[in-house]
């Protein structure tokens, strides 16, 4: 199966985990050049108060956003209740830049907007809504960059294949998913 496409057209929605893998790689910049990214603002405030933590991490997402190269816009709040909603039946707990992730993810008309996320919630949710195909680990990306880095499980398509697998089964399993 070949990676979905990351070209600079396709909206890539990416978690504060993997912001913060993304600069210690050093590929945040080639991310940010051959994708179109965007970040919704819980996402933003949690990657730089993360990113104090690390001496060698120069992170610059406010001059980013600034410049254009990443896009930051507001949420409206109807648009998490939706998320909300379609996730109360949904067995896990996902923290406020997952939901706005999400949200996004889900409010994209196209449905050509994909997640990058190292949270198995996130791709639980993907499968138990039947979306798996709109997630996408950081090897993915990098792969499709021609970039072959040894990552933690996490952030790895077989991690992202594993979770997304064991939320469609939950679902199905719970009889919200039809045979």
């Amino acid at each position: 199966m070949t990676p979905p496409s990351t070209s600079r057209s396709q909206l890539l929605l990416i978690d504060t985990c993997v912001i913060i893998e993304a600069h210690c790689l050093d590929v945040w910049e080639a991310i940010i050049h051959q994708c179109s990214v965007l970040l919704p603002e819980t996402v933003v405030g949690e990657a730089i108060r993360e990113a104090r933590e690390f001496d060698d991490i120069d992170l610059r997402l406010e001059k980013e956003i600034e410049e254009g190269l990443v896009r930051s816009p507001s949420l409206p709040a109807s648009s998490l209740k939706v998320v909300r909603e379609r996730c109360r039946p949904f067995p896990g707990e996902i923290h406020s830049g997952e939901l706005e992730c999400l949200a996004f993810l889900l409010g994209d008309e196209d449905k050509t907007s994909l997640i990058c996320s190292s949270d198995a919630v996130v791709f639980r949710y993907l499968g138990w809504i039947q979306w798996g195909d709109r997630g996408i680990s950081l090897e993915e990306i990098l792969r499709g960059f021609g970039h072959g880095y040894p990552l933690r499980d996490k952030l790895t398509k077989s991690f992202r294949e594993r979770w997304t697998r064991k939320g469609f089964e939950e679902a199905f399993q719970r009889g919200f998913i039809k045979p």
